[in-house]
């Protein structure tokens, strides 16, 4: 499969893709929930990209950090990665603002990929799972 690069079309490899996913899940970051909205705005559930990128629009001390939710089921030992979007705060925390908020949140596995990279990978792949050799 090919995916649109900065430049050119590169060879792009799902496999590969998620095996390093995989390897860097012990590295990923506590989510915490952020109750943003107010009368003028406020995220809408399932919208978790566009509602990062308007509230960064308005809040300009955040930071739109784009990556990967993680859940593991181990009595099957498969992996599912699902794209999601936080934004950093000035204290260094990540916070998910889309709802719902009464949802424990999964590791969040920050994206090494350009913003362009990530969201050609999630419009052409989108979600996926994925069975790490044991």
């Amino acid at each position: 499969m090919k995916i649109m690069g900065k430049d050119s079309f590169e060879e792009f490899s799902l496999e590969k893709y998620a095996n390093d996913l995989y390897n860097r899940r012990h590295g990923a970051v506590e989510l915490f929930w952020a109750d943003c909205g107010n009368d003028e705005w406020a995220p809408q559930e399932n919208n978790c990209h566009k509602n990062v990128t308007e509230l960064c629009s308005l809040n300009k001390e955040l930071k739109p950090i784009r990556g990967w939710l993680y859940f593991h089921v181990q009595d099957i030992n498969m992996v599912r990665f699902v794209a999601h979007s936080v934004v950093k705060a000035p204290d260094g925390k990540y916070y998910d603002i889309t709802p719902p908020n009464d949802v424990k949140r999964p590791p969040f596995i920050i994206a090494t990929e350009s913003g362009y990279e990530f969201e050609n990978i999630v419009i052409n792949i989108g979600d996926f799972s994925f069975s790490p050799e044991s």
